[in-house]
């Protein structure tokens, strides 16, 4: 089907970082979609233009989006659109710094994804809610929150990136807490997997942390 087509291309650009292009290409499928009045593909179209703008840093416009999207999603029942709109909404109010709101929207997530039994989207949920308990300065919270996403990705998809970022954010915390040595392994186990998967961008953080940590 094309609106599927112009769905994927839209993604794929976002990925590359084509987030313009992949607005274009997006609204394409959006006016298509309600042509032939279907919901769900509207809904992911918006959901994915609200994630490039995002990419670009355009929050407020994103925030729009994902709400949008989450109100369709609601409306056809689609459990998994409402989990990944939810999960949007928070990372919005995260980096926006309201982590109440965003610690909520991530919870609310979670409970989607557990009910599917969608282990990847529990343990990306995981990780995104050691992060705020982390910004908030509950290391104990966090570390636990880490160590069950760690937990998961371990037995469905080990050299994933997103393994290898909670990996890291585990490190931040031994270092944190003066435990230079458990700290170091963490970052280079992080390093190791983005270097498996030959994503450069991904090794700047651990191999940063690592730089901090040994001139301490």
């Amino acid at each position: 089907m094309k609106t599927q087509l112009l769905i994927t291309s839209g993604d794929f650009l976002r990925r590359q970082g084509h987030p313009n292009k992949s607005i274009e290409i997006l609204n394409e499928a959006l006016t298509l979609s309600d042509e032939i009045l279907d919901l769900k593909s509207k809904a992911w179209s918006i959901q994915l233009i609200g994630e490039s703008y995002d990419y670009m840093g355009k929050l407020p416009d994103a925030l729009l989006f994902f709400n949008r999207s989450l109100e369709i999603f609601e409306q056809e029942r689609d459990s998994s659109g409402i989990a990944k709109a939810l999960n949007s909404i928070g990372t919005v109010y995260d980096f926006q710094g309201d982590l109440d709101k965003g610690l909520s929207y991530y919870q609310q997530s979670l409970n989607v994804y557990e009910k599917l039994n969608d282990k990847n989207g529990v343990a990306s949920s995981l990780n995104n809610i050691g992060i705020i308990y982390y910004l908030q300065g509950d290391d104990e919270k966090a570390l636990d929150c880490y160590l069950k996403s760690v937990e998961i990705h371990e037995q469905t998809n080990p050299n994933s990136s997103e393994n290898a970022i909670t990996i890291n954010n585990i490190g931040l915390i031994y270092d944190n807490r003066g435990e230079t040595h458990r700290a170091i392994d963490f970052y280079l186990k992080s390093l190791s997997i983005f270097e498996t998967i030959n994503y450069s961008a991904g090794q700047v953080m651990p191999l940063n942390n690592l730089g901090d940590t040994y001139r301490k």
